[in-house]
């Protein structure tokens, strides 16, 4: 369901110092006193030290800094704390867990207990401001807003000496072609919204600047206290249109119906493009995209791929009728 998952074809880059103090720097210059530093769980990049780093750096020009990085232990957290970084957000995502083992198959994040405990784990080290969420869209949301408030309520008599967010952000289409299978509409959100206020008055609530701004608008007297600001949304992007009609007329060459689509994926050749014209060609799949329980057909592949072999020659040869 994420769009940055590991077996999503897209474009990563980790910041170095510099480049991390630079973006911070422009941040601060529009006027942002509370940043949030997030990274993805492969230890290559977030290791040896990278994050104390970064936190040590930017502690002394930034008043607020917070983390969202892979769970981890106590003693792990602590380091990052005396460097000067106050505030852990760790979203649960689910809290019903056959979902959660559906959608977590590899990797420290499969351990559902372990990342329940870890807001607890982040108060133990020092943590003076602690965020948790869930991603509304993978389970029905009443019973995820019931399980969300039972784990906040919980926190907030185990770690007295910290302050609380909830966020509640809705989940979207995203890169691998996932769509949400348990939508939350707009009339039970704020219903939501409501509920949370009404039984958490001291609880801050952040809200996605993902979410429409009319909305945005119409919630914040409820008791929206943070909104994420300069939060990527990255657009649905053309193929280069001669390139498109290329295999468009390769297809229809070959027999073979098309349709013409966007994505909001970072497959490589939305990058290349920058350098050259590019396309994808893609083929009917069952499923869920970029999963163990995706299956393509053998006839679709070879289609697929003879399609992909007349764009070719089409290319090479210019023929493009």
């Amino acid at each position: 369901y994420c769009g940055f998952s590991r077996e999503n074809a897209i474009l990563r880059v980790t910041l170095e110092t510099e480049q991390v103090r630079a973006e911070a720097r422009h941040l601060a210059a529009q006027g942002f006193r509370n940043i949030l530093l997030v990274a993805g769980e492969h230890p290559k990049f977030v290791s040896n030290g990278y994050l104390e780093e970064i936190i040590r750096v930017l502690a002394p020009e930034i008043p607020a800094l917070s983390i969202e990085v892979a769970p981890m232990e106590t003693p792990d957290y602590q380091p990052l704390v005396a460097a000067g970084a106050e505030g852990l957000i760790v979203y649960q995502e689910t809290y019903h867990r056959p979902t959660y083992a559906q959608v977590h198959t590899a990797g420290p994040k499969k351990d559902f207990d372990w990342r329940l405990a870890c807001p607890e784990r982040g108060h133990t080290a020092g943590f003076r401001r602690i965020g948790i969420g869930v991603l509304f869209g993978l389970w029905d949301w009443r019973e995820e807003a019931i399980a969300l408030a039972a784990h906040l309520d919980h926190l907030l008599r185990s770690c007295w000496k910290a302050h609380f967010t909830i966020s509640l952000p809705r989940l979207r289409p995203a890169a691998g072609g996932f769509q949400p299978t348990h939508p939350l509409h707009d009339r039970d959100f704020v219903q939501m919204i409501c509920a949370f206020r009404l039984h958490f008055p001291r609880v801050g609530f952040v809200l996605s600047t993902r979410e429409p701004a009319a909305l945005r608008d119409a919630v914040a007297p409820l008791g929206v206290a943070v909104e994420t600001a300069i939060d990527e949304r990255r657009p649905s992007l053309p193929f280069d249109a001669v390139g498109v009609e290329i295999v468009r007329a390769a297809a229809a060459a070959l027999g073979h119906a098309s349709l013409e689509t966007m994505t909001v994926a970072g497959h490589d050749v939305l990058a290349l493009q920058r350098k050259m014209p590019g396309t994808l060609i893609f083929v009917p799949s069952e499923g869920l995209s970029h999963n163990e329980r995706e299956f393509t057909k053998a006839e679709d592949l070879d289609r697929g791929l003879d399609v992909l072999a007349e764009t070719l020659w089409r290319m090479v040869t210019a023929a493009n009728v």
